[in-house]
């Protein structure tokens, strides 16, 4: 696991890019050094493994993290530091084309696209509950609002 010491001892972030720290042999190459692999997504190698640009460069800042990394401008390839924010694994957030974010009106209901129906789940005590399933989303988005109220008082 790289620590915040290591990744600022061997990079050097400038406006969103990382470089080495260590002299070139050729002093005039002065390339980032992340490079869009996955899903195209920037990635920098270091110590012969893949870690995500967006993920060390928040770490270079504030050292670890428990959550996911979003892009506040919905833009993967902008890995400015102030364009990083930290959101918790399981997000109650759905990112909008404009990179604002909303609660996400449809929490609890996914489509279930080989028996053509919505299924209800609710997380209570870290475990995922099916509440049901139906055929209108409607009733599917109903009976997990009654589940939340039930849980939660919500």
């Amino acid at each position: 696991m790289l620590r915040e010491k290591q990744l600022n001892n061997l990079l050097k972030y400038k406006e969103g890019e990382l470089y080495w720290k260590i002299r070139l042999v050729d002093s005039t190459l002065k390339q980032s050094i992340a490079t869009i692999k996955k899903y195209n997504f920037p990635v920098v190698m270091i110590g012969g493994k893949e870690y995500s640009k967006s993920k060390v460069v928040y770490m270079m800042h504030h050292g670890s993290y428990k959550g996911e990394i979003i892009f506040l401008d919905g833009n993967p390839l902008n890995c400015c530091i102030e364009n990083l924010k930290i959101t918790p694994r399981i997000a109650e957030v759905s990112i909008l084309r404009r990179g604002r974010y909303k609660k996400n009106p449809d929490k609890g209901l996914h489509f279930d696209k080989s028996n053509c129906i919505w299924r209800a789940q609710i997380i209570e005590d870290g475990e995922i509950k099916t509440v049901g399933r139906f055929k209108d989303k409607e009733d599917a988005r109903t009976a997990y609002k009654k589940a939340e109220m039930e849980l939660f008082g919500e």
